[in-house]
């Protein structure tokens, strides 16, 4: 009506017909909801169900590898979920593409620090014992993973610093998820 009534006040007459009128029910925020934690649970058993598989092919003794890496990937999402709830910061479906996208971060986090684990472990009947090659291994693969982890976050804050608010929720839970993913993934 009130934009019938300005388009009328000009100089020109003007008639108005409504050709569709369209109502969205509260139930569509709902449905995003369960979408997205179909989404997110699914997107996390397919995660776990890898990881394990797939250090658990080379041989039974690194499939301890990725269980160790499934706990950290469940670890970083409490924290993830534990900082959103003490910020009161609500979960969007933006929110939820940060969080799968930081999955994906901790798995590249884990797969980098493991790999390098194992290329010192090849070398251990010759140089080093077994410690020593998971230490050279964690100090090796650490400026790979702050370098990808800190390009992100610089993104993630130029995101929140710009951006519309549905891609600062995107922003926020990355930059959560990053610096989670860090914690989890070194210590």
């Amino acid at each position: 009506r009130n934009l019938t009534t300005v388009l009328q006040a000009g100089s020109l007459a003007l008639s108005m017909d409504v050709k569709s009128d369209n109502t969205i029910s509260p139930t569509l925020g709902e449905e995003s909801i369960k979408d997205g934690k179909i989404s997110m649970i699914s997107a996390m058993i397919s995660v776990l169900v890898f990881m394990i598989g797939y250090y658990g092919i080379r041989n039974i003794g690194s499939r301890l590898a990725g269980v160790i890496a499934c706990i950290a990937l469940i670890i970083n999402l409490l924290i993830i979920f534990s900082v959103l709830m003490h910020l009161q910061w609500d979960l969007t479906l933006p929110g939820i593409a940060g969080l799968l996208l930081t999955v994906g971060m901790s798995v590249d986090t884990n797969v980098i620090i493991f790999e390098r684990i194992k290329e010192e472990m090849a070398e251990v009947i010759v140089v080093n014992n077994f410690y020593t090659s998971i230490e050279k291994g964690y100090q090796k693969a650490f400026v790979a993973i702050l370098d990808a982890n800190l390009t992100t976050l610089i993104i993630a804050i130029i995101l929140f610093g710009i951006a519309t608010d549905a891609v600062k929720g995107f922003g926020v839970t990355l930059a959560i998820g990053i610096l989670s993913s860090m914690f989890t993934g070194v210590f």
